[in-house]
């Protein structure tokens, strides 16, 4: 995931944060489909089909390297860079601890949905991140090359509640 977090430190103040959030989401949501068909064609016979089993391992690979380009470093860029400095202390903590509780609550129900509903966990996972892509390009602003001032005027500042009169402090 290292090299693949590369790419993203070094190009994405040209290309900008919401094309790279979102190639990574459909890469990600991608992955998550292929590796649910591939689970529920061959839930039955892994011995006997093996190819199988390294597909499934390589889509993994493919999305901790889309993960790794994209939502891994940008997310970071995004929670960092929305906030003006009169609440970024209080926005930066409200960011940073969501992404720790809704990581642990994946982690935590994750093994109870492959053993309940297989690969409809893959199917759910995917379906999800493909709404999180569709998130990203209609709802958060790009904020490449944008000062602070001109982060309160975005349109989306209103659901961050940004001051609007663009008081820093």
């Amino acid at each position: 995931m290292f090299l693949a977090t590369i790419p993203s430190v070094l190009w994405i103040d040209r290309v900008g944060r919401k094309p790279v959030l979102t190639i990574g989401a459909i890469g990600m949501a991608t992955c998550h489909i292929i590796i649910a068909v591939i689970l529920a064609k061959n839930i039955d016979n892994w011995g006997e089909n093996q190819a199988a089993g390294w597909a499934a391992i390589c889509m993994v690979w493919l999305f901790v390297v889309h993960f790794g380009y994209s939502w891994g470093p940008c997310a970071w860029i995004i929670v960092a860079e929305i906030w003006p400095l009169s609440t970024r202390p209080y926005g930066v903590a409200l960011g940073a601890s969501s992404n720790w509780m809704n990581n642990f609550i994946v982690g935590q129900v994750t093994p109870d949905m492959l053993k309940h509903i297989t690969y409809g966990t893959y199917i759910l996972f995917g379906l999800l991140t493909y709404m999180g892509a569709a998130f990203i390009w209609f709802f958060v602003p790009e904020t490449k090359r944008l000062t602070l001032e001109e982060m309160v005027r975005t349109p989306f500042s209103f659901l961050f509640l940004l001051p609007i009169r663009g008081e820093y402090g």
